[in-house]
């Protein structure tokens, strides 16, 4: 089944929107390789010598890389990618947020000049880090979804993932424990 030009057009526009950063590995070739020795395991194992097993292997990983199969791996190829730039980036604008939620908190909400007294709220603080940190765990939900989504696909596809991405997951988690532990009415 080939692709009409308008489905090609397509998909190149759908890859081109799920744009992100490369991972290591993370590139047809490699990808469709171990795609096939463990999905059609089976099937590689029945050849009756090395030869022919090389060969029936070429065949499948060539539909994967040019054939009917190009679409469905570089479809989750790409959205692997993008998932994996919107987790990092939402972590990125947390971790921010959380630094400049931290830092106005030691802003006092009133400020006393001269001869006159005040004193502070504390219930403005507590409504204030209540809205915070409701905001903090939209994000964090967020960000969860994307993760798990990516982690996902990259089963889908049996490809493992780096360092840099299973350590996004063990960001994501410590500050979720920090933002849970804020005290809020």
């Amino acid at each position: 089944m080939s692709n009409t030009p308008s489905e090609q057009n397509m998909q190149d526009l759908l890859s081109q929107l799920r744009t992100g950063p490369s991972l290591p590995g993370l590139s047809p070739e490699p990808v469709a390789d171990n795609y096939v020795e463990i999905e059609l395991k089976d099937s590689l194992d029945e050849c009756k010598t090395e030869e022919e097993r090389r060969e029936r292997k070429q065949r499948f990983v060539q539909y994967y890389i040019t054939g009917p199969g190009k679409a469905f791996l570089i479809g989750v190829i790409d959205q692997v990618k993008a998932y994996y730039q919107q987790a990092k980036d939402f972590i990125e604008s947390l971790l921010k947020a959380v630094q400049g939620a931290t830092a106005s908190n030691t802003v006092p909400s009133v400020i006393t000049v001269g001869q006159a007294t005040s004193t502070a709220n504390p219930t403005y603080a507590a409504l204030e880090n209540g809205y915070k940190k409701q905001q903090f765990l939209s994000i964090i939900n967020s960000a969860k979804e994307f993760l798990s989504k990516l982690l996902e696909l990259a089963m889908l596809i049996h490809f493992v993932l780096p360092d840099s991405v299973l350590a996004l997951v063990t960001t994501l988690t410590m500050i979720a424990t920090l933002i849970t532990n804020i005290p809020a009415l």
